[in-house]
């Protein structure tokens, strides 16, 4: 039993929780106030996770593994209070539980970008501190069997950041209906404005894709005011499932961790022949959702290769130059040093792009083995040769003998808001046999500091992207890849773009009709980045010309 084993340790002064694989109390230790958490030893992954340090968590200040059959965490009880003793005695209303979700999804934001996915909240979970703001208890808790969790996360490991808006969703009703009794929470349900429970409905949808696409997209929601609506009086008639019993077995492949919380009825979206909704109490399904990511791929990207790089991808024929236009005197030289050498890129300002005006350089975060010039086109489908830009490309490249010219239309650099592999079918199309213009995009990870679907974020899209074809302003095109960077940047801050991003950007000639509409519809097929199509951000000057010097340096 896990309250003998806590007692072997200290003196039991409440206990929160007790079920029979987990146990939440109030403890004395020599005259010191303490939280103790206790779960059995086992090797579950669950409860052996360790949460990253973030601000936004209480962690706990004693692990004791050894001393007793259960592993013990022990936090200072400084006067906290727990959002399960808080809502007993009056529950949120929803302006609190609004506030309360945008503080705890700005945490959940913060673990996201490290890999973390927590994949259940109770009102056990969350601490108030003495000034009222929420803490995440950083423990063993795990994911339990419980209507409370994502089904997409009952039966593997939780890696989707959108199974913690669903576990957020159902934080925030419970904080309001203050009960797990389910007649409680009917009558709860009826008295909820309809902006706060169309927004709960949208964050407990059964699939993912129907959330909130990120954490960023429910911050917005979260916060953005609600129009003046009178609460919901209607009363639909209640649809449940049966609450399974405690001797039933687990679904297929799932994870039984105690009793189950309570009911949790939820309207369903109302068909236009109903005229009313049902409530529906969420239950656990067997499986991981689409798109998920196994624990061990959530491990650094690997830094920039020659592979990465492909550097054979689109080799650009040495012929003779097409005349060039007059070049721009607002020309953009980007010069990001790959060469592992301190210098390069400063060395190569003063030499070749010693005629520029706009240069900026960076350091990459891996070496490669070539070098290669990006140069931007004016429009897709002219060729690379009849750029504008090209006489000067070919100028920059002519001291390095080995650096390659490939043509780029638009550049993605994937920020910490693409924190999960899931795509929308039907955006893009692979057709081996379509004909068309090619649209030349480049992918650089400059916020992901973990891996997509085992790949890096970089390669991992690279991947969805090329030989997909689109059609944008009626005409059909098929993307091709210019290169792959999966290596963290850390440009100079002349660009404004800082070395990790919150947020995908995407650079392109803001006067080129179609490429807002290519943003659009990348932003579609990716189902964690936000819709609304951006542009490239103000006060970042799109490169004309990016330099990515390499190790073999050449001259003539």
């Amino acid at each position: 039993m896990l309250s003998e084993s806590l007692s072997a340790l200290c003196r039991t002064v409440s206990i929160l929780v007790e079920e029979d694989d987990y146990l939440l109390a109030r403890v004395d230790i020599r005259g010191s106030a303490f939280i103790a958490e206790a779960v059995p030893k086992t090797d579950d992954p669950l409860r052996s996770r360790i949460w990253p340090p973030m601000p936004g968590t209480l962690r706990p200040a004693h692990d004791n593994r050894d001393r007793t059959s259960a592993r013990i965490l022990l936090y200072k009880d400084t006067g906290i209070r727990f959002l399960q003793e808080r809502i007993c005695e009056k529950p949120l209303t929803e302006d609190e539980a609004r506030d309360m979700a945008t503080t705890l999804a700005g945490t959940l934001r913060n673990l996201h970008t490290r890999g973390f996915v927590v994949g259940y909240l109770g009102p056990e979970s969350v601490c108030l501190s003495a000034d009222g703001s929420p803490l995440l208890l950083a423990g063993v808790r795990g994911v339990p069997d419980s209507p409370f969790v994502a089904p997409e996360a009952q039966s593997s490991l939780p890696v989707d950041p959108r199974s913690d808006i669903f576990a957020l969703g159902t934080l925030m009703f419970r904080s309001v209906a203050g009960t797990g009794d389910r007649q409680g929470q009917l009558e709860a349900w009826g008295r909820l404005s309809r902006p706060f429970s169309a927004l709960v409905e949208r964050m407990v949808a059964d699939k993912p894709e129907n959330r909130h696409p990120g954490m960023a997209a429910l911050i917005q929601d979260l916060t953005r005011p609600a129009p003046e609506m009178p609460p919901v009086r209607s009363t639909p008639q209640p649809l449940f499932e049966e609450q399974r019993s405690e001797e039933a077995p687990p679904p297929a492949g799932g994870r039984r961790r105690g009793r189950r919380p309570g009911w949790l009825p939820f309207a369903a979206v109302a068909a236009v022949a109903l005229a009313s909704a049902l409530f529906v109490l969420f239950s656990p399904s067997s499986g991981p959702s689409a798109g998920s990511v196994d624990e061990d791929t959530l491990r650094p990207p690997p830094p920039d290769t020659a592979e990465t790089a492909l550097p054979d991808s689109l080799p650009v024929s040495g012929g003779e130059a097409v005349p060039a236009a007059p070049l721009p005197s607002g020309t953009v030289l980007w010069v990001s040093n790959c060469t592992g050498r301190a210098g390069a890129a400063s060395d190569f300002r003063s030499g070749p792009a010693a005629g520029f005006a706009q240069v900026y350089c960076s350091t990459g975060a891996g070496r490669r083995s070539g070098s290669i010039l990006l140069l931007r086109r004016d429009a897709p489908g002219l060729p690379i040769e009849g750029q504008r830009w090209w006489q000067m490309a070919r100028e920059l490249a002519s001291p390095d003998s080995g650096m390659e010219i490939r043509p780029v239309d638009m550049t993605v650099l994937i920020g910490r808001d693409l924190s999960y592999p899931g795509l929308v079918p039907g955006v893009f199309m692979r057709d081996t046999a379509a004909v068309g213009e090619t649209i030349f995009v480049d992918v650089v990870n400059q916020g992901l500091q973990y891996t997509l679907d085992g790949q890096g974020p970089a390669t991992w899209l690279a991947g969805a992207l090329d030989g997909r074809t689109v059609t944008l302003g009626g005409n059909d095109y098929i993307m091709a890849i210019s290169d792959i960077r999966d290596g963290d940047r850390q440009p100079d801050e002349g660009t404004g773009i800082p070395a990790l991003l919150d947020s995908t950007v995407f650079l392109y000639r803001s006067n080129s009709g179609i490429m807002p509409e290519l943003e659009g519809r990348l932003r579609s097929f990716v189902q964690a980045l936000p819709d609304i199509v951006a542009g490239p951000p103000q006060g970042v000057p799109v490169p004309d010309l990016w330099v990515l010097l390499g190790s073999r340096e050449g001259t003539r």
